[in-house]
C-alpha cells in the first residue's frame, strides 16, 4: 500500500511539473476544439430539448416550465456576475483611495503585525507534500465524513457518497504565522495562530441516487489554529498535533455538473451547508481533529478539553433599527442570530418593529481558546427571498470574563443606524459542591426562571460497551452497528456508528448544561442501527456525579437484563459560577470605545442602565490596523476616531474619518454633524476635504477617506485643522459642535495610527487620548 501511494504520489508530482512545459500544436487544438464545444453546448442542449419534447409529444406547458426554469437559473447567475463587476466599479469611481486601502487590508497579517512573520519555508514543505495530502484528504473523506455527510442530508438524500476527489495541484498557502508567548500558554505546548489562504483548482464529486454532483475551484480563507501538546522528552517531542479553527470561514465555490446546470437555489443552498456543516463539525471551535504522534497519548483528554468557562448572552432589544420592509407597513421583522465558533443561535422573529423586545437568553460553553469573538447579526425576515442584514455587533470573549457581568447598549456596525441592548455574564467552572448555592444565586442575577438557566455543566464520555448482543441466534456473523443516544431533557446526541462489533469502542465525549440537578436525568440508549430496535437503556443520576469525589465518577453500566453487557461511562460535573478572569493571550480592548448607554439620548431608552463605571466590551472591528491602547478620557464635547497612515514611497498622507462620539449642540437638539479638514498651511478651496452629512445623530460614522500630497520631511510643520459642523439648513449658518487640531509631528508615522482625539471649542493643537 505504502508503495502505491508513493508511486501515485511521484506520478502527480511528474504531472505537475509536465504542466510548467508549453502545450504543443495537437494539445492547442485539442483546446480550443473543447473550448468551442462547451462555448455552444448550451445552444446544442436547448436545440436537442425542444427536438426530444416534440418527438415524445410533451405538453407545451411542461416545456415551458422546463425552459422558464433554465432561464430563471441563467440570468441569475449572469445578474450576479454583473452586480459583482458593477459594484467593484463604483467602489474604485467613488473612492479610489478608500478602495485600494480596503484591498491592502487583505494582505496576509505579517505585513501590518510584527508579531506575525512570513512563513514562505512552510509553504514550500506544503507544496512538496501536497501530492500525499491529497491521497490521505480522498482516504479519509471517504472513510470518515460520508457518514456525518449523510447524517447532516435531507431523507431523501441519504444516498450521498462521494464520486472523484481531487484537490488539485495548487496547494494552500499560508499568509502569516503567530506565536503565543510563554505567558500566555501552558508550559508544556506551543500555541500556533496561521492565516490559511486556499484558492485550488481540485474536483469534487458527489453522487446521490445515480445523479453527479459536486464543486470545483473551492476557496477558504480563515485563521487556524495549531497547539502542538504535550511536549515530551520523547522523540518526536511532541504528543500530539490540535488542529481547529477559530471561527467560521470564508467559503466560494463553483458547482459541476448537475448542481450548474439548474443552478437552484434549494440545490445550491442545501450544497453549501453541507459544506460548511462538514467543515464546523470537523473543525471549528469547540470541535478540534486530533493527531497522535506518541504511544500513550490520551486523545480525548485533548480533543474534549474541559472549557474554560461559559458565557451567558442575554439579547434584551433594539432601538431605532432601519425599516428594510418597503411595502406593506415600512416596518421591518427583525431577529438575531448568535455565533461563537461553529455554535449557532436564533432569536424568535418580531413582526412589523424598529424597536424590537425579545428578552431571550442563551448560553455557550468556551473552550480553552484565547482570540474567540462573539458575532450578533440581526436580521429582517423576508419571506421568499434571502433575509437583510440590520447590522451586527463583535465583542471579544477576553473583555466578557474580564467584567463578569454586564449590561451596555451596543451601536451596530455595517449600517445606518440602530443599537441592541446586551447582558452577558462570564461563568466558571468549580468542582466545588458547595458552590451550589453561589451558582443558583448567580442565575437568579440575569434570569428571573431556572427553566431557562444552568447552574451546572455536565460532560459525559462514551467509552466502550462489551457483550452487545447478536440480532441473530442462529446466524453466527449476524453483529450489531451499535451507536449510544445521550438524552438530556429535549436535547439528544449521539455517537457515530461502528459497524458489525460487539464490543464496540466510541471515546466520544458531549456536554450538556444543566438546570437544577435535583431533577435532572440523563439517559443512555444503546441502539442498532442496522435492526432499529433498543438493546438497552441506562439512566444516569445528576446528584450521583455531583455527590462524587471532585465530581468525576467512571463505572460500567448494566445495559441488559440476563446478560453480561456494561457500558462505560466517564461523567464530570461542575458547578457554574460568575467570576472575572482574564483569559491568557486576550488584549484588554475595552479602550477602543465606550459605552454608548452613558449618553444621555441612549441611556433614556430603557431601565436597563450600566454603572459609569463600566466600559465598552467591543473587539476592534479590522483586524489588520494596528491598534494603539489609550486612556479613554472624559471628552465634554465628544470625541472624534481617526485613522492616519503616511505612504513614504508616494508622498502622501492618507486620513481616515471613522467615527465621532457624544457630540452635542447647544440647544440639545440632535445635531446633523459632517466634517470639515485641511493640512496646513493650504487653505485653498481646492484642498479642503468635506464628510457626507450624517442626519440626526450625536455619535455619526463617517467611514470617509481622502490623502493629501505632503513629502516626508514637511510632515514636520504640517499640521490637520478639523472642524465638527452641523448642517442646518439652506437659509442658516452651519453650527460649529468642535475643533480637532493635531500637529503630525506629535504622531509616530512610521506605522498606521489608529486612535481617537478629543473634540475642543479652540483651535490649540491636542495629542491622541
Amino acid at each position: 500500500m505504502q508503495k502505491q501511494i508513493e508511486e501515485r504520489a511521484k506520478s502527480l508530482n511528474d504531472s505537475q511539473e509536465m504542466s510548467d512545459t508549453p502545450p504543443s500544436k495537437n494539445q492547442n487544438f485539442i483546446f480550443e476544439l473543447l473550448s468551442e464545444v462547451k462555448r455552444w453546448s448550451p445552444l446544442l442542449l436547448g436545440l436537442m430539448s425542444s427536438y426530444a419534447a416534440g418527438y415524445f409529444e410533451f405538453r407545451y406547458g411542461f416545456v415551458a416550465i422546463i425552459c422558464a426554469v433554465a432561464g430563471i437559473a441563467y440570468t441569475n447567475r449572469q445578474a450576479r456576475k454583473r452586480s459583482i463587476e458593477v459594484t467593484s466599479r463604483h467602489l474604485v469611481a467613488d473612492n479610489e483611495a478608500q478602495e485600494i486601502v480596503r484591498r491592502v487590508q487583505d494582505l496576509p497579517s505579517w505585513v501590518f503585525f510584527p508579531d506575525s512573520e512570513r512563513a514562505e519555508w512552510l509553504n514550500v514543505t506544503i507544496k512538496k507534500m501536497w501530492p500525499y495530502i491529497n491521497i490521505y484528504v480522498e482516504k479519509f473523506l471517504r472513510e470518515n465524513t460520508e457518514e456525518q455527510v449523510r447524517g447532516l442530508m435531507p431523507s431523501g438524500l441519504k444516498s450521498f457518497r462521494f464520486g472523484n476527489v481531487n484537490l488539485g495541484k495548487r496547494p494552500p498557502r499560508i499568509g502569516g504565522i503567530k506565536t503565543y508567548s510563554d505567558e500566555n500558554t501552558k508550559r508544556d505546548e506551543v500555541v500556533l495562530d496561521m492565516e490559511l489562504y486556499y484558492a485550488g483548482d481540485c474536483d469534487i464529486e458527489v453522487i446521490i441516487k445515480g445523479v453527479k454532483s459536486g464543486i470545483e475551484d473551492l476557496q477558504i480563507r480563515g485563521n487556524i489554529r495549531v497547539i502542538l501538546a504535550p511536549l515530551s522528552a520523547r522523540i518526536p517531542l511532541i504528543g500530539a498535533v490540535t488542529v481547529m479553527f477559530m471561527e467560521q470561514p470564508s467559503i466560494v465555490y463553483n458547482a459541476t455538473d448537475l448542481a450548474n446546470v439548474f443552478d437552484l437555489p434549494g440545490l445550491s443552498g442545501t450544497i453549501e451547508q453541507v459544506i460548511k456543516g462538514i467543515i464546523g463539525n470537523l473543525l471549528v471551535v469547540p470541535n478540534r481533529l486530533v493527531v497522535p504522534l506518541m504511544q500513550g497519548i490520551d486523545v480525548s483528554d485533548f480533543k474534549y478539553p474541559i472549557p474554560q468557562g461559559i458565557v451567558r448572552v442575554g439579547i434584551v432589544s433594539a432601538k431605532d433599527l432601519v425599516d428594510k420592509d418597503t411595502v406593506g407597513s415600512g416596518k421591518s421583522d427583525p431577529y438575531a442570530v448568535l455565533q461563537l465558533g461553529s455554535k449557532i443561535f436564533k432569536t424568535k422573529v418580531v413582526d412589523d418593529s424598529l424597536n424590537p423586545q425579545w428578552n431571550e437568553y442563551f448560553e455557550i460553553i468556551v473552550v480553552n481558546c484565547p482570540g474567540q469573538q462573539l458575532e450578533l447579526t440581526l436580521f429582517d425576515k423576508d419571506v421568499g427571498s434571502k433575509d437583510d442584514s440590520l447590522g451586527n455587533v463583535t465583542v471579544s470573549i477576553g473583555s466578557i470574563a474580564k467584567y463578569g457581568y454586564h449590561e451596555q447598549w451596543f451601536n451596530l456596525e455595517d449600517t445606518k443606524r440602530g443599537l441592541v441592548f446586551l447582558k452577558t455574564q462570564w461563568l466558571s467552572l468549580s468542582k466545588d459542591k458547595d458552590d451550589t448555592p453561589t451558582a443558583q444565586s448567580d442565575l437568579s442575577k440575569m434570569i428571573t426562571s431556572k427553566s431557562t438557566g444552568s447552574t451546572f455543566y455536565v460532560r459525559v464520555l462514551v467509552d466502550c460497551a462489551n457483550g452487545l448482543p447478536k440480532n441473530s441466534k442462529k446466524d453466527i456473523n449476524a453483529y450489531p452497528s451499535p451507536y449510544v443516544k445521550l438524552i438530556s431533557g429535549n436535547e439528544e446526541k449521539k455517537t457515530k456508528i461502528v459497524v458489525d462489533n460487539c464490543d464496540p469502542i466510541w471515546e466520544e465525549a458531549f456536554e450538556f448544561l444543566i438546570s437544577d440537578p435535583s431533577f435532572s436525568k440523563l439517559s443512555a440508549e444503546v441502539w442498532d442501527s442496522e435492526k432499529k430496535n433498543l438493546i438497552g437503556k441506562v439512566n444516569i443520576s445528576v446528584d450521583e456525579i455531583i455527590n462524587a469525589a471532585d465530581m468525576y465518577l467512571e463505572r460500567p453500566y448494566k445495559i441488559s437484563s440476563g446478560q453480561n453487557t456494561n457500558l462505560i461511562l466517564k461523567c464530570q460535573a461542575r458547578a457554574l459560577i460568575e467570576t472575572s478572569y482574564i483569559i491568557p493571550g486576550e488584549e484588554d480592548v475595552s479602550s477602543d470605545e465606550e459605552s454608548d448607554s452613558e449618553a444621555p439620548a441612549v441611556a433614556e431608552v430603557t431601565s436597563f442602565k450600566p454603572s459609569e463605571t463600566q466600559t465598552s466590551l467591543r473587539k476592534p472591528s479590522s483586524p489588520h490596523v494596528t491598534k494603539l491602547v489609550t486612556e479613554v478620557k472624559e471628552c465634554n464635547m465628544g470625541k472624534l476616531h481617526l485613522g492616519i497612515t503616511f505612504f513614504p514611497k508616494r508622498n502622501r498622507l492618507f486620513v481616515e474619518v471613522k467615527k465621532a462620539q457624544k457630540l452635542c449642540k447647544a440647544d440639545d437638539k440632535l445635531p446633523n454633524p459632517y466634517i470639515r479638514m485641511y493640512l496646513l498651511p493650504n487653505k485653498s478651496k481646492g484642498s479642503r476635504k468635506k464628510t457626507d452629512v450624517i442626519k440626526n445623530s450625536i455619535n455619526p460614522n463617517f467611514n470617509f477617506s481622502c490623502e493629501f500630497n505632503c513629502t516626508e520631511a514637511e510632515l514636520l510643520h504640517r499640521t490637520l485643522d478639523i472642524a465638527i459642523k452641523s448642517d442646518e439648513g439652506m437659509f442658516s449658518s452651519d453650527e460649529e459642535l468642535g475643533f480637532v487640531f493635531i500637529r503630525l509631528s506629535s504622531i509616530d508615522l512610521q506605522r498606521q495610527f489608529d486612535g481617537w482625539f478629543p473634540v475642543s471649542d479652540s483651535k490649540s493643537p491636542v495629542l491622541p487620548l
